[in-house]
């Protein structure tokens, strides 16, 4: 438990990072070594495929991410802006709300709503980044397994 919370708060640093990423490939090499040369050359032009999926499909990915945000900030905008323009519609339901706590209210709701849209927005732009180069690190790793077979 101890060790997992020290993973947890320590950040680990630069070095560590590259030990972890050296363990995993040799793992990962350690776990090709028992294919045969026919084996490892299939799973060589399976992986070469999906990167050359992934080269094309990447771009268009992430253009369409980074669309699909800007269109949901445009709408979150609009409809504060509307929000903000009904205030005396508001105070009609609402006799004793003042305009600064409308204004807070609405500014309240408005972050919530961007921090929301932007935790997805990154999450989906990491996570589309690291399967992309996690193709790559497995082509690379079978280009080298396939010409020690040789």
């Amino acid at each position: 438990m101890k060790e997992a919370l020290k993973k947890i708060i320590l950040y680990p640093t630069y070095k560590e990072k590259q030990k972890r990423s050296i363990q995993r490939l040799k793992k990962d090499y350690e776990y090709y070594q028992k294919y045969t040369k026919e084996e490892i050359d299939f799973l060589f032009i399976e992986a070469e495929t999906k990167l050359i999926h992934k080269k094309y499909t990447f771009p268009i990915s992430y253009i369409s991410l980074l669309s699909i945000t800007f269109i949901a900030f445009y709408h979150l905008t609009r409809t504060f802006g509307r929000a903000i323009k009904n205030y005396g519609k508001a105070t009609n339901y609402f006799e004793s709300l003042t305009i600064e706590e409308y204004g807070h209210l609405i500014l309240n709701m408005y972050t919530a709503c961007f921090f929301i849209i932007l935790l997805t927005t990154l999450t989906c732009g990491f996570h589309l980044i690291s399967s992309y180069s996690t193709t790559q690190k497995e082509v690379s790793l079978l280009k080298m397994i396939q010409h020690k077979k040789e």
